[in-house]
């Protein structure tokens, strides 16, 4: 986007770069047509910079959580396989028909204190897909790591704190805040059975009830100047409201399949 000055007479071109590489001009107007579509093409920059500024800021805690969401379901859902359920194509968890004979576990002599994360999401990918052979795989690497979940929570716990920064600023009504969502831990926590792993599932339900609490605030004090912004604010919203649902899902199939031994 540049401004000429041609004799007494400004006029505003239009650079653009096709896929060819070659940058090109285009004439777009002079006099008052060249301010009307500086100003234009003015709040098309903004809007643009607002959007890439808001993206950057929530890109990091996003990833956070998104993280820690998919580490939890991922252990939710190998516990459920390992005790015999499946869900077939995400229509609802149910019994197998075949039950899977689990086969002894052999544990090295000095495991590697930081697990293999990425071969945990590969073998969960593999089961989902019906292929129940890496069960004795997936039962060896829970045996083998048995504190995994207790190292997840504080995860969890950090992820809270992080929103609870980004909802607000004010240490008081941070702290008010945290107990809120202590409280609402607590009362989850009384229904079930009281272990790790669905301690675990309550710490992702309380962090993606704090990101749509921060959804709420933001709405109410920076309203959206632009169609694109308030379309990726949508979409962000959707995307946590579904892992919510989603924690909570789990959270009542766990409770109700698993019990403690």
């Amino acid at each position: 986007m540049d401004w000429a000055y041609r004799d007494p007479q400004t006029y505003f071109d239009f650079t653009q770069k096709p896929p060819d590489g070659q940058r090109k001009k285009r004439y777009q107007g002079k006099g008052m047509r060249g301010d009307r579509e500086l100003i234009r093409w003015q709040k098309v920059t903004s809007d643009q910079n607002s959007l890439k500024r808001e993206m950057e800021l929530y890109r990091d805690v996003d990833g956070i959580v998104n993280e820690f969401d998919r580490a939890v379901c991922e252990l939710a859902e190998a516990t459920l396989f390992l005790a015999g359920f499946h869900n077939p194509q995400g229509r609802g968890w149910k019994s197998m028909r075949k039950k899977v004979q689990k086969r002894p576990v052999e544990l090295r002599q000095h495991p590697s204190a930081v697990p293999d994360m990425a071969r945990l999401s590969e073998l969960v990918a593999t089961v989902r897909q019906g292929d129940q052979n890496v069960l004795p795989e997936l039962q060896a690497m829970l045996s083998k790591y048995p504190d995994l979940v207790s190292k997840y929570r504080k995860f969890g716990l950090k992820c809270q704190m992080i929103w609870a920064h980004m909802v607000t600023a004010e240490e008081y009504v941070r702290r008010r805040l945290l107990a809120k969502v202590g409280g609402h831990k607590d009362k989850l926590k009384a229904l079930g059975h009281g272990t790790e792993l669905e301690d675990l599932l309550i710490d992702l339900v309380a962090t993606t009830w704090l990101q749509i609490h921060h959804f709420e605030v933001q709405v109410a004090t920076d309203r959206a100047h632009s169609y694109k912004i308030a379309k990726h604010r949508q979409r962000r919203l959707k995307s946590i409201i579904k892992q919510h649902f989603k924690a909570f899902d789990l959270l009542a199939v766990l409770r109700k399949n698993i019990q403690p031994i």
